[in-house]
């Protein structure tokens, strides 16, 4: 019976610091995001404004976020012919970094090499 209960109470502290631990990872990348954010040159306005001129769109949706240590907007925009264009825009340069559209057959223009092929292609 006591093995029970100690290998229970074992298990119940390694979720409770597993959680701890994902808790905290969490708010450091927030913070990280939020410092970045704050640091980056570009506003998201101005991210806005270059992936507008850059596509034709309107924007719909604008997110910052690090990636690959890389702080950069990410802009959604709406189409006239209907679909949707998502653009990376680098916060420190205003260098749109990839460009892909959804919604429609049409190939993705990536400049950082990534492969996106019509649908139904293998990139």
């Amino acid at each position: 019976m006591k093995k029970s209960t100690i290998a229970s109470t074992s298990a119940i502290a390694l979720l409770i610091a597993g959680l701890s631990f994902s808790a905290i990872a969490d708010s450091s990348n927030k913070a990280a995001t939020a410092a970045a954010q704050q640091n980056a040159a570009i506003t998201q306005a101005q991210a806005v404004t270059i992936a507008e001129q850059a596509t034709g769109g309107n924007s719909s949706e604008v997110e910052f976020e690090l990636e690959d240590g890389v702080a950069i907007y990410e802009v959604d925009l709406d189409m006239p012919d209907g679909s949707e264009v998502e653009v990376e825009i680098d916060a420190q340069s205003g260098a749109i970094l990839a460009q892909e559209t959804e919604g429609k057959d049409k190939d993705c223009d990536d400049k950082r090499g990534h492969k996106h092929g019509k649908k139904g292609d293998q990139a």
